[in-house]
């Protein structure tokens, strides 16, 4: 391979033209490969179920903590809305109209992939990165099972990435911002494009606070649209002090983490076992190969796994890995 150890891969000319092709491939490539699983045949059943449950109501003109219970942030309930809302403008099904929009995260989520690694990899490592995506499992089954939080996560969180890496910090600010009302770990997506902006030599302080402040800024919106429904105090006794006394009690020893952690390693198919062993050793060569993770996406994962190590439940709480295991596919093949 060409290029100096580290340098970014950045395409221009008729390189952006292939970009935007890859992009499109690989979003109709992750569409095709859900509908193969004939999603709108599918039962709603369990966690997906209650978000699914939420979003319809929400649409319906119900307001989360003040109408129904919700020990989570809305981002999940709040989007799914949104398609449910536009699929009943238009005569559909609003519980299936919400699928559909996180059946495009699902999608997409392998495209903002790609083109984050485009800024350290080459295009076919990048591309059979992006692909590992759509193939592990904890990814596929959360995107198919309706409005899961962590599919938007991970979305917004590459979006977060992704802009960071292309030097727009307040944009990777805002989008990381909108990353954590999904799911609050999703600050590990923050932090990353953090990292990525620090190491572009960004370090005033008047500036740094200012990015900063772009992170609350979903935050602030959505607590004002709380407040003038009457639903700040339902919204901190709900999903702030009932999360205390959850997490205090689910909360794992540092072994018993590691048990989880294999538990959900052992439950993967051979498709994922086939991703995870080049991921694993391209992690492991990545500090002496030319190629190597963008700063984010490496300093993220690291952050999440250090977060699993506070309340690892199950195989859902994987999901935000995937990423980190699908790019360590690309740093094994370069």
């Amino acid at each position: 391979m060409n290029g100096n150890a580290g340098s970014p891969v950045m395409p221009s000319g008729k390189g952006r033209w292939g970009e935007v092709a890859c992009s499109l491939l690989l979003f109709a490539i992750g569409a095709a490969f859900f509908a193969g699983f004939a999603p709108w045949t599918r039962p709603v059943l369990l966690d997906a179920a209650t978000w699914d449950s939420m979003a319809v109501a929400t649409a319906d003109g119900l307001v989360p903590y003040r109408d129904v219970f919700l020990h989570k942030t809305p981002g999940a309930a709040l989007l799914g809305a949104v398609g449910a809302a536009f699929g009943k403008a238009l005569g559909l099904e609003p519980v299936l109209s919400a699928h559909a929009l996180f059946l495009a995260l699902g999608a997409g989520a392998p495209v903002l992939l790609y083109l984050l690694l485009r800024t350290r990899l080459p295009r076919g490592a990048a591309f059979a990165s992006a692909l590992a995506l759509l193939a592990y499992d904890e990814w596929a089954v959360a995107a198919l099972e309706g409005c899961r939080p962590k599919v938007a996560t991970v979305f917004f969180g590459l979006a977060s990435m992704l802009a960071a890496e292309r030097r727009a910090a307040f944009a990777a600010s805002v989008l990381g911002g909108v990353s954590v009302l999904f799911w609050q770990p999703g600050l590990a997506f923050l932090l990353g494009a953090w990292t990525t902006t620090l190491g572009q030599g960004e370090r005033r302080p008047a500036r740094w606070l200012a990015i900063a402040a772009a992170s609350l800024l979903p935050s602030l919106l959505l607590l004002t649209w709380l407040g003038a429904h009457g639903a700040l105090v339902d919204f901190f006794q709900q999903a702030v002090l009932f999360n205390f006394s959850y997490i205090e009690e689910k909360a794992r020893t540092p072994l018993g983490t590691l048990h989880a952690l294999v538990r959900t390693v052992r439950e993967w198919n051979i498709t994922d076992l086939l991703t995870a062993l080049p991921a694993i050793a391209g992690l492991l060569l990545a500090g002496r190969a030319r190629a190597r993770l963008p700063r984010s996406l490496a300093a993220a994962s690291l952050v999440y796994v250090a977060m699993c190590f506070v309340s690892y439940q199950s195989w859902p709480d994987a999901i935000l890995l995937g990423p980190a295991v699908a790019a360590g596919l690309g740093c094994g093949l370069w």
